[in-house]
């Protein structure tokens, strides 16, 4: 009960005649019993622990969380955080529009992969009516169903595995198979995610159609590439305007940042929005903002690792002139600017041309 739960409830039995109603035949002394409202569970609704654990405290909190929860949960807004909490981290998450028949479908599918992979991951079915989490996870209610695995990794932070095809071509997860998911095709899914032989899903934000502007509107799909190449990136990532006063207040003086940079050939400017595109293994890179705006300088070629800027060593300032001190110290780029062509021939190529435009036209 000290661990802060709020559900189950916890009592202390010394009634006799009380308890010989809930223990096993035959059984006496001292016993921990969970008593739930799980009957679709052929091992429920009452479960016992085992004899040889009851002086751990620890034990006593497994068996609490694991037979404590349904074998698939149904996804709730108010369930939200108990579905969420616990020392188990693993979940698959299955995203199912209800009034089609592939809820039953997969209500019966995770019911029975549940059941043999209890105590090692959580099961949840979620609706078309758990519009935030789908758009959080960037999943489109014309797509469903589709399923995600998800585990909070201790090097590298939440992963995310999608049951779907990539597309290297489009740079996108064909989810079709989805569909027709089974408990014999779920296994197999889960049996590659425990031989690590899944790739990482990875959230983005559609490829801007058009770049406008010296800044760089970064993707999570874009974003390899990019810092791979042959120029060092200054990006700015940042938080949602929406709730993030701070970012909305940068971004003005971000775009001055750009465009004084904007002719140096060896470096790019970006930004991204950090919270709506994923980055493989941000954590173990040293890519890991501790608050909104965060920048960071990638020196090229040089994917792990960036330099982040502190405002400390810049008398507490993160604008035009400091930034460009930053980019300056730490630069692997010789910062050269693009030489421009003067004034007087681009008018006369100008002229030139209209007096071509003129000749063919008399012609």
């Amino acid at each position: 009960a000290k661990f802060g739960r709020l559900s189950p409830k916890y009592v202390w039995v010394k009634d006799a005649s009380l308890a010989k109603q809930y223990l096993p035949e035959g059984q006496s002394g001292d016993s921990v019993t969970l008593i739930t409202d799980f009957k679709d569970d052929p091992k429920g609704p009452i479960y016992h622990l085992k004899t040889e654990s009851l002086a751990s405290t620890e034990a006593i909190f497994s068996f609490v969380e694991i037979h404590g929860a349904p074998l698939v949960w149904k996804y709730s807004d108010a369930l939200s955080a108990q579905v969420t909490q616990g020392k188990l981290q693993k979940f698959c998450w299955a995203f199912v529009d209800k009034k089609t028949p592939h809820w039953e479908q997969y209500e019966k599918a995770l019911f029975e992969i549940a059941s043999e992979e209890r105590g090692q991951m959580k099961f949840v079915l979620v609706s078309e009516e758990g519009e935030g989490l789908m758009q959080f996870f960037k999943i489109d209610k014309q797509t469903l169903p589709e399923m995600l695995l998800i585990d909070l990794h201790p090097e590298v932070g939440q992963r995310q595995f999608k049951y779907a095809d990539w597309d290297s071509k489009t740079k996108t997860w064909d989810t079709t198979k989805a569909k027709d998911a089974s408990a014999g095709s779920i296994r197999e899914f889960i049996a590659k995610y425990k031989a690590e032989k899944l790739q990482r899903y990875l959230r983005s934000e559609p490829i801007p159609a058009s770049q406008p502007g010296p800044v760089l509107h970064v993707v999570g799909s874009m974003f390899e590439d990019l810092i791979r190449g042959d120029k060092d990136v200054l990006m700015n990532f940042y938080g949602d305007f929406s709730w993030c006063e701070h970012c909305k207040v940068f971004a003005p003086e971000w775009d001055k940042i750009g465009e004084f940079f904007k002719d140096v050939k060896g470096l790019i400017v970006g930004k991204m929005d950090f919270q709506a595109n994923d980055i493989e293994d941000a954590k173990k890179r040293g890519i890991a903002p501790t608050g909104f705006p965060d920048v960071y300088l990638f020196r090229a070629n040089q994917p792990n690792n960036p330099i982040r800027f502190d405002s400390s060593k810049y008398n507490d300032e993160r604008g035009l002139k400091a930034t460009a001190q930053f980019v300056k110290e730490h630069a692997s780029v010789p910062l050269v600017k693009q030489p421009s062509k003067p004034a007087g021939e681009e008018t006369k190529k100008g002229k030139d041309t209209k007096k071509d435009e003129e000749k063919k036209e008399k012609k």
